[in-house]
């Protein structure tokens, strides 16, 4: 089950389905697990199938929002077949004001099914109020602060020119070279139109959306990992936490806890974790327990589970499954995954200096020859950074 959303999550789309429909056969059968192998069969093309799914799902659990926005997106509504009543419905059950952020946010979920159907019926009148009213639920879960992107904007822009006179403001990219122009949006917003426009003139060329993007964006490296890897674990507890539900970032903190040695503390903040239900980190955050309680043996179970993920091959993950091992004590196989994660240019050599949990390896000739092998890379590329102009995208003056 935890493979099969992980594989989702990865866009691992065919394993994703056949794991999947393997855990189904055993007995599986819960609103989240409907909805993800609904959605599994609308990417395989199964949509009449994908619709059933979602319909069963709906009869059992009818306030399970997830559900009623996919299911009114998978085919257009016509006044013959929709499912109007059943989402009006819902909403005269769902409560309208709430402190409750999950309950606002399934009344958001079921406003935009029902502006849905209006729109595909052609009801604009009573759709448009319905798709404001999404909004401002989504709005006050989840506030923009436009003043705050604005600052950040303005102050990139300022950033010195090329001659490091910071009163200057720079006034055209000081690239070599053909110059990316990025189109980002929501869905149906008009970026294709947008990039068609662009894309008629001689002098820029239009290459449509690039998959590519998703899979250098899908692990991203936060602020709080940054934190961690660099052994600044006070710095980071001081980060604000993100506003969103709870998740990867989430996890970083419960390690930082627990790396500090405020194991106790670890365990609460897991278990809070634990309560937001993200199927995909099930397995990633019975991981973390088990670490957290040094229960070696049951670590090693769990890894085990995500042989053949990606993710296996990300060196940030590979040296922290490491780092986690040399903390209970499995040192041979936590030396193993920090020097392949080291080999693959993961060169966080202040970490593998400093933090306690390498204590008991200082003497150890090739834990050595991995920090080694760290500092030459780090080196290296900190080299490369600078002959490249890289101090200039960090606002630094360039050393004479």
């Amino acid at each position: 089950m935890g493979q099969a959303h992980l594989r989702f999550m990865l866009g691992e789309i065919a394993s994703a389905r056949a794991l999947m429909e393997r855990a189904m056969a055993t007995g599986i059968d819960s609103p989240g697990e409907l909805h993800l192998y609904a959605m599994l069969l609308q990417f395989s093309g199964d949509i009449d199938h994908a619709c059933a799914v979602l319909e069963r799902c709906l009869k059992r659990w009818p306030h399970f929002g997830d559900a009623a926005v996919v299911l009114v997106n998978l085919r257009k509504q016509k006044p013959e077949a929709n499912r109007l009543d059943f989402v009006q419905e819902q909403l005269h059950r769902l409560p309208r004001d709430s402190n409750d952020s999950d309950a606002m946010f399934v009344r958001a979920e079921f406003e935009y099914a029902q502006f849905k159907v209006l729109d595909d019926l052609k009801r604009y009148e009573e759709a448009w109020p319905a798709l404001a009213r999404c909004n401002a639920l989504m709005h006050d879960l989840n506030p923009y602060d436009a003043a705050g992107e604005a600052a950040v904007t303005d102050a990139l822009i300022r950033l010195p020119v090329p001659n490091h006179r910071v009163d200057e403001v720079r006034s055209g990219p000081a690239l070599g070279g053909p110059i990316p122009i990025f189109i980002v949006g929501m869905p149906r917003s008009g970026t294709t139109l947008l990039e068609s426009v662009l894309g008629a003139h001689s002098r820029v060329f239009a290459c449509g959306e690039r998959p590519a993007m998703r899979q250098i964006l899908r692990w991203p490296t936060s602020l709080e990992q940054t934190l961690l890897m660099a052994g600044d674990l006070e710095h980071m507890q001081g980060v604000d936490p993100s506003p969103f539900i709870a998740g990867a970032d989430e996890g970083i903190r419960v390690i930082a806890l627990g790396l500090a040695g405020r194991r106790e503390e670890a365990l609460q903040a897991l278990v809070r974790m634990r309560r937001a239900h993200i199927p995909a980190f099930q397995s990633w955050t019975e991981f973390l327990m088990a670490w957290l309680e040094k229960r070696t043996p049951d670590m090693l179970r769990r890894a085990s589970t995500w042989d053949g993920l990606t993710i296996r091959e990300d060196p940030e993950a590979i040296f922290q499954e490491g780092r986690f091992f040399c903390d209970v004590g499995e040192y041979r196989l936590g030396l193993d995954l920090v020097g392949r994660a080291v080999a693959k240019g993961y060169w966080v050599v202040t970490t593998l200096e400093r933090s306690p949990e390498f204590e008991t390896l200082r003497g150890d000739s090739e834990f050595q020859a991995i920090i080694a092998e760290a500092v030459t890379g780090r080196d290296r590329a900190a080299a490369a950074f600078r002959e490249e102009g890289g101090e200039r995208l960090l606002g630094r003056r360039a050393p004479s």
